[in-house]
C-alpha cells in the first residue's frame, strides 16, 4: 500500500521495494552490446548485432544496464522498439556521428 511504501521510503529503504527493470522481461532473450552500439542503440538507431533473428530482445549495455527492447532483423541488425533509458554520461561518444 501507499502507506507502507512511504514508511519503507523514510526508513531509507526504498531499493528493497523496488524490482529490477527487467525482471518482467526474462522469458525473452537477451543481447548485450558493445559501449559504441549501446550509444546508437540508447539514441533509436539499429545496430549490427549478430544473432537468430526474433521478435524482441532485452538490450543491455556493457555493464549489464537495461537500455531497452529491440527488435533483431534479418539482414543483421538490431532495432529498437523502446528505448527504456538514456543516460549520456554512460554511454561513450561516437566518432561516426556526423555519418548518420
Amino acid at each position: 500500500t501507499l502507506p507502507e511504501l512511504e514508511r519503507i521510503c523514510a526508513n531509507g529503504r526504498l531499493a528493497d521495494a523496488l524490482l529490477p527493470a527487467d525482471e518482467g522481461l526474462t522469458g525473452i532473450d537477451a543481447a548485450l552490446l558493445d559501449a559504441q552500439s549501446a550509444a546508437r542503440f540508447a539514441t533509436g538507431r539499429e545496430v549490427p548485432c549478430v544473432a537468430r533473428p526474433s521478435e524482441c530482445v532485452r538490450v543491455y549495455d556493457p555493464g549489464g544496464v537495461l537500455l531497452g527492447i529491440g527488435e533483431l532483423v534479418a539482414a543483421g541488425g538490431l532495432r529498437p522498439l523502446k528505448v527504456l533509458q538514456f543516460a549520456p554520461e554512460r554511454l561513450m561518444s561516437e566518432p561516426d556521428s556526423a555519418q548518420d
